[in-house]
């Protein structure tokens, strides 16, 4: 809040006030000013907002990309061991194997897509 002097009795008035508290006179202030300065206000929480919400946002994609990882890769690695478990038993099939291999590609796959996914995310909020 600044002081401004009042034009018809020269008293200190708060720039906020309509009429001078001494003589009553209204106050002529330049209200499209307060109106740009509280415009540049909003602005500027906008943009620290948005910032803030894109560090977040790449927060959030990075901890799900290398939580996704480790799902993918204990997948991968309890399917490898139960397709090891599998080969030792003489009831194997030929057709039992191609199907884990199927869903060790997928899975490989899945940790691909989504990796570039969370990439393509943070790039975009940057």
């Amino acid at each position: 809040m600044a002081l401004i002097k009042c034009l018809e009795c020269g008293k200190d008035v708060s720039s906020k006030a309509h009429f001078c508290p001494s003589c009553g006179n209204p106050i002529k202030i330049n209200r499209a000013e307060e109106r740009e300065d509280a415009s540049a206000l909003i602005a500027e929480k906008a943009v620290d907002a948005s910032v803030l919400l894109a560090e977040k946002t790449v927060d959030a994609s990075t901890l799900l990309a290398e939580k996704t990882q480790e799902s993918a890769e204990l997948l991968a690695e309890t399917t490898k061991e139960a397709a090891v478990e599998l080969s030792k038993s003489k009831e194997i099939s030929v057709k039992w194997m191609r199907w884990m291999t199927i869903v060790l590609v997928v899975v490989g796959f899945i940790q691909i897509v989504i990796a570039t996914v969370a990439l393509f995310i943070s790039l975009q909020l940057r």
